[in-house]
């Protein structure tokens, strides 16, 4: 059971320690369960918390190795306005977090982009009304898709039912139709820009679109 009710399936989940100035290797630690789900990294005292002590946007945030502040395996998390210093127990343990971290800031970045790509936006500023956003598409139409650690090898495969909109080298999916016609935010944008397609598993209907961050089925 995942220690927040909204967290199932999270993206990665573990402990870490956690300081918001490097004092030493020992002093101003602090040991907290963290949970990576979409663009946000959340941490608990526990692992049975019910409710986190705080929450990360990743939004546009850098992360980096710090190799040279006397504490092994150390690395930084900021963005323009916050930093946080975390510690892993080993050299590994330290790469998977960067890695993901990484991911899911670009995944992010290229998100927001791409949604700007298909809004219309012209060089005056105006941006077309609601209701155009998503007009003209190249195709639509209800699928099901997983993404993220679920279409790895092994792992269970949850599908979501979703209403899918692809205009120019966006893929958008909204959860109903309606959003789409009312011009609302989509659920998620995969930009396909550099996407390789795998049909392997056509016979079961299935298209793998593979990002250079992650995967999604």
């Amino acid at each position: 059971r995942p220690p927040y009710p909204s967290l199932s399936n999270p993206d990665k989940e573990g402990w870490l320690m956690k300081t918001h100035k490097i004092t030493g290797p020992y002093k101003g630690w602090r040991r907290r369960y963290f949970v990576v789900k979409d663009d946000f990294l959340y941490y608990f005292k526990t692992r049975q918390d019910t409710e986190p002590t705080g929450v990360i946007s990743l939004e546009g945030c850098q992360t980096r190795v710090l190799d040279d502040v006397g504490v092994d395996h150390c690395f930084e998390i900021s963005s323009k306005t916050l930093k946080y210093f975390l510690k892993a127990t080993n050299a590994d343990q330290m790469t998977e977090w960067i890695s993901l971290l990484e991911a899911a800031s670009m995944v992010i970045m290229s998100s927001k982009a791409a949604v700007a790509g298909v809004r219309g936006d012209d060089d005056d500023g105006e941006t077309e009304a609601a209701g155009l956003r998503w007009s003209n598409p190249t195709r639509t139409g209800w699928l099901t898709k997983a993404s993220g650690k679920n279409v790895k090898p092994g792992a269970a495969i949850t599908w979501q039912r979703r209403w899918i909109v692809l205009k120019g080298l966006s893929l958008c999916y909204f959860k109903a139709p309606q959003e789409a016609q009312s011009g609302g935010d989509p659920a998620g944008v995969i930009s396909l820009d550099g996407c390789s397609f795998d049909l392997s598993k056509k016979t079961e209907k299935r298209l793998d679109i593979v990002t250079p961050q992650r995967s999604f089925a």
